[in-house]
């Protein structure tokens, strides 16, 4: 377990050297900017939250185990959206539209809102390539994320 821990904070200082945390932070500069200036996506007076993450060390030896490739997506930005509009799954795809105007790599797209998986796990998926950086964003409402974290569809009920 400290032999983890080390290897954790060693892989968060090794992308802390070579800016790859700072790449993060921008990065969700560039999206934040992007979404507040679209009006399609505005009109809708959404509150947004976004979260970022850096893919742990022993979650990256977690995912070799289990699905024996090396993950690609380190950096991940999640967008978490509420609005007074009902069934609003279709900000989702505003969101995602908004973002395929600004960035031009984009590596993948997996679209789990109209095709949930068993567990009912709701959530777009993009992978962004910008600025040398492999970005793994999920685009989801308030509802979406807490099924995701505490409901059926989190880590809990396995």
């Amino acid at each position: 377990m400290v032999a983890i821990s080390i290897l954790s904070k060693a892989w968060i200082g090794y992308n802390s050297l070579i800016g790859k945390i700072d790449n993060l932070d921008n990065f969700k500069n560039k999206v934040e900017n992007t979404i507040q200036s679209d009006s399609n996506i505005l009109k809708y007076s959404p509150d947004i939250y976004y979260e970022t993450r850096l893919k742990s060390l022993p979650r990256i030896l977690s995912k070799i185990k289990l699905k024996k490739t090396i993950p690609k997506d380190i950096y991940g930005l999640r967008i978490i959206y509420s609005s007074n509009t009902n069934n609003d799954d279709f900000l989702s795809y505003y969101i995602k539209y908004s973002l395929d105007t600004k960035f031009k790599d984009i590596v993948f797209y997996k679209d789990y809102i109209s095709s949930p998986k068993d567990n009912n796990y709701k959530s777009l998926h993009l992978g962004v390539y910008d600025n040398d950086c492999l970005f793994d964003i999920q685009i989801r409402n308030i509802e979406m994320d807490y099924w995701s974290k505490y409901g059926g569809a989190s880590d809990y009920h396995k």
